[in-house]
């Protein structure tokens, strides 16, 4: 039995993924937006700028994750850690995530985002330069960090854990489901562009490329924690390191982006492409049983 099979526990008749994803993503998108209005301006900063423009996000994501562990529990009748990896419940907490396995994801991929912000400054030197003011930044961290383990936690168990099990329970096919579940993962992304259409339409290739990779992890160690690793270091980087664009353009960071021309638009996207075609060739014969069994 495979990770994605987990979906056979409990109780997952459609109505209750169909309730579930309107609890989860909809209703927690409201609540928690009503919750970041009332809340962010009480540390005194904005809801459309910065820190609180981020701590307005975080507030939807911590009640889209308490919404989404409520409703395996009480609506599907599941251990929420089905949808994480493949431990045993008598467990407990501590020993039931592979910490080593968050590790390695995150140490995998800082040494990717090194390499590819070496390939920046090789490629478009005119083109990025280091904020002035990036000491300012660090001490936006603890929110970040806090901020992040939330955000990255959800959107795992949400897509490469619920969503993609149930994909999984209705077709049968782990090519399908990497596939469909990583392009549901980038649609949401698409805003993140903001009114430019083509910086739209490349963050949604990114997002999707990102979501393949994340969900051939989940395959190959039966779980979330490696993805969980590469997500949160790959989206604390983006907060931090930068340079943040179209929505995210008001949030500061240590590198600035003064032109975002097409090729420094499209240097991740080749380098995510590259990174999946390593990961294939060297993982050729575990994938291949993967997607055939």
């Amino acid at each position: 039995m495979s990770f994605l099979e987990n979906s056979s526990y409990g109780l997952n008749n459609v109505w209750r993924y169909a309730l579930t994803i309107i609890l989860t993503w909809f209703v927690g998108s409201l609540i928690g937006s009503c919750l970041g209005i009332v809340l962010v301006p009480l540390f005194g900063l904005s809801l459309t700028v910065g820190t609180g423009y981020l701590l307005n996000i975080f507030i939807v994501f911590a009640i889209q994750l308490l919404l989404l562990f409520l409703s395996i529990r009480f609506i599907h009748k599941r251990d929420f850690f089905s949808i994480i990896n493949m431990s045993k419940s008598n467990n407990s907490f501590l020993k039931r995530v592979r910490w080593i396995l968050i590790l390695k994801g995150m140490l995998l991929w800082i040494l990717f985002l090194l390499i590819l912000t070496l390939a920046n400054f090789i490629i478009i030197p005119n083109e990025i330069y280091i904020n002035p003011n990036w000491i300012m930044i660090l001490s936006s961290i603890p929110i970040l960090v806090i901020g992040l383990i939330i955000q990255t936690s959800f959107e795992e168990f949400f897509f490469r854990g619920y969503f993609n099990q149930g994909l999984n329970l209705l077709f049968k096919n782990k090519i399908f489901v990497i596939l469909v579940g990583s392009l549901v993962f980038a649609i949401p992304h698409l805003s993140n562009g903001g009114v430019d259409t083509f910086l739209s339409f490349e963050i949604l290739i990114e997002t999707f490329l990102m979501g393949v990779i994340f969900t051939i992890f989940a395959l190959l160690y039966e779980g979330l924690e490696f993805s969980i690793g590469i997500h949160f270091v790959n989206n604390l980087y983006v907060f931090i390191i930068g340079p943040t664009e179209g929505t995210f353009s008001t949030v500061p960071t240590i590198l600035m982006n003064i032109s975002n021309s097409l090729l420094s638009l499209l240097i991740p996207t080749i380098f995510m492409l590259l990174f999946i075609a390593i990961l294939f060739i060297y993982k050729r014969k575990k994938i291949s049983n993967i997607l055939l069994n």
